[in-house]
């Protein structure tokens, strides 16, 4: 597998090899071909905070569990709209949704958007798991005013709208709150 940059075009590429060697087809799928995983959100998902292309956390889950992962994830742009919904809809043989949009909503758009959203996913692949991940609550937030008090106001709005989503129709909705996404080394 090879990762190009994430932010810089490549003009030349080449790939040396030894007098003698082939390139071939691999033995196996890798990733797997068939389902998939599809995620969407802000910048950070997109791989903008990982050192380099190979450490985005979506190429570390596909390498892992050896299945294809979309990333949809647009940079001061993941912020549940409309469109958008229809065209993750789009995607065929989608195994899981993984929505990730909070750094890049207001607390008005965590509050009137998202409900739409996954609806619009959930109409179109009742079947297909969706799973909602609140925005993390980053070491320094505890230590930032702007961040300490907006962060939680938009968690809020958007696990009060995943509620409602939930009373409605509990089937393959998940949720996974800020408190989960860290280890014991943060």
């Amino acid at each position: 597998m090879i990762y190009l940059p994430l932010y810089d075009g490549v003009n030349w590429f080449e790939i040396g090899v030894e007098k003698g060697a082939k390139i071939e087809m691999p033995k196996m799928n890798n990733p797997r071909k068939g389902k998939k995983f599809v995620f969407y959100g802000t910048s950070i998902m997109q791989g903008g905070c990982a050192c380099r292309p190979g450490m985005v956390a979506t190429s570390i889950l596909q390498r892992d569990l050896n299945i294809e992962c979309v990333n949809v994830a647009i940079s001061g742009e993941g912020k549940m709209d409309t469109y958008m919904a229809r065209a993750l809809a789009e995607i065929p043989d989608v195994e899981a949704f993984i929505i990730d949009p909070i750094p890049n909503c207001t607390k008005n758009m965590c509050d009137s958007l998202t409900y739409g959203f996954v609806n619009i996913l959930r109409q179109a692949r009742p079947n297909v798991p969706i799973i909602m991940v609140e925005g993390p609550m980053y070491s320094y937030a505890k230590y930032s005013s702007f961040y300490g008090k907006y962060l939680p106001q938009k968690n809020y709005e958007f696990h009060k709208n995943y509620l409602k989503l939930r009373a409605e129709n509990p089937k393959n909705l998940y949720y996974v709150d800020c408190e989960n996404l860290w280890g014991p080394d943060n």
